[in-house]
């Protein structure tokens, strides 16, 4: 133990020079934990003075690797993600599986073949960051050990596997959107309200689903009234389908009021006939429901 510390003491006050080097994170101090929180799932590396490393999963279909840099690091600019052998390995060989999106002045995001990279880490493979500054002159490897990660690996991806393909910030407002004429939904959106219902489920706090139709201004008002009536309906009907009743639901028909976009191009009335809908968690408001009497005064 004592080694280590004497070890990360040279590391940090050499950071000053920016040389090309390679950092190990000692054996001893590497250990992963997993994490979960109502609405994500984490592997977090223990935290080291290099900074921190964790994957993390918001939905069953995407895992992103992210590092907050040190304090000491934030001359570094880009970063890559790679694979490679542990020390006792005869191969010495280093796959490079993804490129880092930098996000404010410390924090990098990876987000391609992260999944396969979760799962090369399963099977022993180390992880090494690559860092670099603006001219790419000066480079950086930290090298990450997967020792004792099998046992959070697997918690990880049991917790990933049970959230849904959607995050809240991508199902709170899911817009349907139509063709001219049309009142059928297609297979892709059936599929789109298919990937919503299951959010729906998942989230115990969801209480209400509000469903509002709209039309371009082509036509009547009360025609167009009637169009987004049975556009909503028909979304109300296939939800309920899926299992999430109608006594959840608020079902609201617009018709050609409140355009998303000019009413004037084929771009903007694409736009306009649509149909929203809006989950609601149980500390939001409601807005109250239009009654049949005001649907039909609203079209007149």
């Amino acid at each position: 133990m004592f080694r280590s510390v004497v070890f990360f003491l040279i590391v940090v006050s050499s950071f000053e020079s920016y040389a090309n080097e390679k950092i190990e994170v000692p054996m001893d101090m590497s250990s992963w934990i997993y994490k979960e929180e109502p609405t994500a799932c984490n592997l977090i590396h223990a935290e080291v003075p290099q900074g921190k490393f964790y994957f993390r999963s918001e939905t069953n279909n995407q895992v992103t690797f992210e590092y907050e840099l040190a304090n000491t690091l934030n001359v570094w600019k880009t970063a890559e993600l790679s694979l490679l052998e542990p020390p006792w390995s005869e191969l010495h060989k280093v796959t490079e599986m993804s490129q880092g999106y930098k996000r404010g002045t410390s924090h990098f995001l990876f987000r391609d073949h992260i999944s396969e990279t979760l799962k090369s880490a399963e099977q022993g493979k180390w992880l090494q960051l690559s860092l670099h500054d603006s001219s790419r002159s000066k480079r950086l490897d930290i090298i990450v050990p997967t020792i004792r990660a099998q046992s959070p690996i697997a918690e990880f991806i049991e917790c990933k596997n049970r959230l849904p393909s959607m995050t809240y910030s991508d199902a709170k407002d899911t817009f349907i959107y139509y063709r001219s004429g049309q009142k059928t939904l297609s297979q892709n959106q059936r599929a789109q309200l298919s990937a919503l219902a299951e959010y729906i489920h998942w989230d115990a706090l969801v209480t209400k689903v509000l469903i509002d139709g709209y039309t371009d201004s082509v036509g009547s008002r009360l025609g167009n009234i009637q169009i987004s009536k049975e556009r909503a309906e028909e979304v109300a009907q296939y939800l309920d389908k899926l299992g999430i009743g109608k006594e959840n639901m608020q079902i609201r028909a617009h018709g050609s009021r409140y355009p998303m976009m000019t009413n004037d191009t084929e771009k903007g009335r694409s736009k306009n006939r649509r149909v929203m809908i809006r989950i609601v968690r149980n500390n939001e408001t409601v807005v109250k429901t239009l009654t049949q009497h005001q649907v039909t005064s609203e079209g007149q």
